[in-house]
């Protein structure tokens, strides 16, 4: 096994899923079956697509929400006199990330499962 698998990091810095996790996952039920190695790479990369159009999608639905959010917080800062009062809605707003949640990849499983298919 060369450093690269080991690590699971490719030469271009993106990730891959571990062959053993891979064979694990395929064989998963059915130990008697038999897998080429070729078919492992196959099946990683398609994984490894899956997830992370999945992550895509879902962040896009994070920012939605987040957007959302920061509109909320501009309307009542705008309604707010006090400084303390702006300061809040200031550390409030940059403490809103697009953070994915489970909401997120829910709304976007349907369509996913069926672009793949």
């Amino acid at each position: 096994m060369d450093t690269n698998e080991q690590s699971n990091i490719r030469d271009d810095g993106s990730t891959s899923i571990s062959t053993a996790l891979m064979k694990q996952l395929l064989l998963a039920g059915n130990s008697d079956q038999k897998i080429t190695n070729e078919a492992l790479e196959a099946a990683s990369f398609l994984l490894r697509e899956f997830i992370l159009e999945a992550r895509n999608r879902a962040s896009i639905e994070a920012e939605f929400d987040t957007e959302g959010d920061d509109e909320e917080v501009e309307k009542s800062a705008s309604d707010m006199d006090s400084t303390s009062g702006m300061d809040k809605m200031r550390r409030r707003r940059a403490s809103s990330t697009k953070m994915i949640q489970p909401k997120h990849i829910l709304r976007i499983a349907c369509e996913l499962m069926m672009d793949f298919s």
